[in-house]
């Protein structure tokens, strides 16, 4: 974790938010795709499609604004320290 300890405590709070998020969508979004391929193997119905398909929309419009705060902090790293960019350490030995 030594990403975190570099941070300033600020940026420190987007990423942990911008994680958090992340975990909860992952959970609601990797039961989707367990009860989908529980339904294809089964032949069956999903008859709570709907509900899951529902919270998925709903974090994610609760989660995104966090989201997208944490990526605007990180452009300017991203941009420095991209493979493609001539300003990139990696170009620069």
């Amino acid at each position: 974790m030594i990403d975190r300890v570099l941070r300033d405590p600020a940026e420190r709070q987007l990423l942990e938010n911008a994680h958090a998020c992340r975990i909860m969508y992952d959970q609601v979004s990797m039961s989707f795709f367990c009860a989908e391929a529980l339904r294809v193997n089964l032949k069956t119905a999903f008859r709570q499609r709907d509900g899951i398909v529902s919270a998925l929309g709903r974090l994610s419009a609760l989660t995104s604004p966090f989201q997208k705060v944490f990526a605007e902090s990180q452009t300017e790293f991203y941009e420095m320290h991209a493979m493609d960019s001539p300003e990139s350490s990696a170009w620069n030995g």
